[in-house]
């Protein structure tokens, strides 16, 4: 019978390739050669292609004898590199699954990788809910467990060191911030990092050597490029923070994420010309996931302030259909909303703007509190536009309206998420939106305003309730 040459390229292919113990069946020097015989033209001619490579090698010939029967094709390869040892490796194709049949020694190397990643999967679970939970020191023995395991392993490098960044300038604060430097250079840093640079530039630390060995081990993570110079500049580093996010840039210099902080960086420092180009960087290369609300809001905050309003518009148009999140698209739409209202005094196009962010992110919690306030806001424009403000029980009258307005909105939005929550599963629970009790915050400092302690106290135990590990509610 006649063999799919698809499914016979397969199995050249795979015996080309695979590793079996310390043999390795490829047709590189000092590596065992092979001859198919087969009635086969197609075998023949890939084998001899190979072979030719090897026609000056002593050690030439080896049988790979090709059989089949009801379908199936099955190989048996005779090597041996040396007089003494003698192999023999089995393999089987069908044309229809296009599946070969490993050995049992590749059987064993495969199950254990498997169960390896399964167990370096789980642990770095169970350190992110040891991290969650405070277990802080605990959560790094298991991340440092993990690396023994696998010292490539960039996830686990890159929690370590932002665990290790946390620890730090929890317990150290702001003690350890040294004066900011604004230049946009620096030599001795820019092209190697070493840890004699490290201790250079400030005491060696348990982050900085966590980042190192991050690094050293996954050189092209620019992740942990950018958490690093993030942790240096949250330390007042800027020309050490600086000059690593120059490093990530040559990895990658379009990353939305570098770019968004390295812009940061330099408007902090006053470059707002470099920090523009850094933000504009991203946004105008063609590749998907570039666009990010961070980005887009920064760049609108900046040409805001240079009065670039029209431009700004634009951006926020152009940029907010590019975001597959919907939640950072809502984002968009709220700065784009409030710059509506704020800049151009249009109420009703911020109101469809905001409804936009809420009708493609529905439990966002900002886009819920933005159109409560823009509704109380909108009666303040009305009497303002039409001149009602004229005496002091009119505006304590438009006041008590407004607050009564928003006031109502807050109180339905938050209804409305205690019910849901109350009859959700915990499964639904945790993939919500509402993950804050911003809400609940704002309803009960409007009550709080009203002298309404008791609503107020009520408000704020509901949120607390409904998040307790968001602080802001108290």
């Amino acid at each position: 019978m006649g063999f799919d040459k698809s499914s016979l390229r397969t199995v050249v292919i795979f015996f080309h390739l695979c590793h079996l113990g310390d043999y390795v069946f490829s047709f590189a020097p000092n590596s065992p050669s092979a001859l198919i015989t087969s009635r086969s033209p197609f075998i023949d001619e890939c084998a001899s292609k190979h072979i030719r490579r090897r026609k000056n090698d002593s050690v030439f010939k080896r049988n790979i004898s090709v059989s089949s029967s009801d379908g199936d094709m099955k190989m048996t390869i005779d090597v041996s590199s040396h007089p003494q040892q003698h192999l023999l490796c089995n393999a089987t194709s069908n044309p229809k699954s296009n599946t070969l049949s490993t050995t049992p020694h590749q059987k064993i190397v495969k199950n254990k990788e498997s169960t390896e990643k399964h167990r370096i999967r789980t642990m770095f679970k169970q350190a992110k809910e040891l991290e969650k939970k405070g277990n802080w020191r605990e959560a790094c023995q298991k991340l440092e467990m993990i690396l023994r395991i696998d010292p490539s392993d960039s996830y686990s490098h890159l929690a370590l060191a932002r665990l290790q960044s946390r620890r730090e300038r929890s317990t150290y604060g702001e003690l350890e911030k040294q004066s900011s430097d604004t230049t946009t250079t620096d030599s001795a840093m820019s092209d190697v990092i070493t840890p004699e640079i490290i201790a250079q530039s400030h005491p060696i630390s348990l982050a900085r050597q966590a980042f190192y060995n991050g690094i050293n081990h996954c050189p092209k993570s620019v992740h942990l490029w950018q958490a690093w110079a993030l942790h240096e500049e949250s330390l007042g580093n800027v020309s050490f923070a600086r000059a690593l996010f120059q490093r990530a840039l040559r990895i990658d210099e379009i990353n939305p994420y570098v770019c968004h902080g390295y812009g940061l960086l330099e408007h902090r420092c006053g470059n707002y010309d470099l920090a523009q180009s850094l933000w504009e960087r991203p946004l105008h290369a063609n590749r998907e996931g570039t666009s990010t609300a961070a980005l887009i809001c920064s760049l609108g905050k900046l040409l805001v302030a240079k009065g670039e309003l029209k431009k700004t518009r634009d951006l926020y148009m152009k940029h907010v259909t590019r975001i597959k999140s919907e939640r950072e698209a809502s984002e968009v739409y709220l700065a784009a909303a409030w710059l509506e209202e704020k800049n151009f005094k249009n109420m009703n196009r911020a109101e469809e703007l905001l409804k936009l962010a809420l009708k493609i992110s529905p439990q966002n919690s900002r886009a819920m509190a933005a159109i409560a306030r823009l509704e109380g806001r909108r009666i303040d424009f009305d009497h303002k536009r039409n001149g009602k403000y004229r005496s002091i029980h009119s505006v304590h009258d438009i006041v008590e309206r407004r607050d009564r307005a928003v006031r109502k909105r807050l109180q339905a939005a938050c209804s409305k998420i205690m019910n849901e929550k109350l009859d959700s599963d915990e499964l639904s629970l945790q993939e919500s939106e509402v993950r804050d009790g911003r809400l609940f915050n704002a309803l009960a400092k409007i009550e709080v305003t009203h002298q309404q302690f008791h609503e107020a106290r009520q408000t704020l135990q509901q949120g607390m309730a409904l998040f307790p590990n968001d602080y802001s509610v108290s």
